[in-house]
């Protein structure tokens, strides 16, 4: 009887917008890490030009450092753990 009442306490909880699909969730923020990690990449390509005559530097130069800096800052996100991020 405590099985039942717990079941329907959690379909409850589910219908009521209260609990979330874990496999749906885990998809949803794998999705959007994704997204934000290509467009870091590609605001590299399409800042370079900018930043370089501003500096006045050789582009293909900074590209491959900002590149590098982007890509080396993205796997360190990565790598943290999120209650990390959350404190800094």
């Amino acid at each position: 009887m405590l099985w039942e009442a717990k079941n329907r306490e959690l379909e409850f909880r589910k219908r009521s917008g209260e609990l979330v699909d874990r496999a749906e969730t885990e998809r949803t923020i794998f999705e959007r890490a994704t997204a934000e990690r290509d467009r870091w990449i590609g605001w590299v390509a399409r800042a370079t030009a900018q930043i370089a005559t501003e500096a006045e530097v050789d582009p293909t130069k900074l590209h491959a450092v900002l590149h590098r800096l982007v890509r080396d800052h993205l796997t360190e996100l990565a790598a943290t753990p999120l209650n990390s991020l959350l404190r800094d």
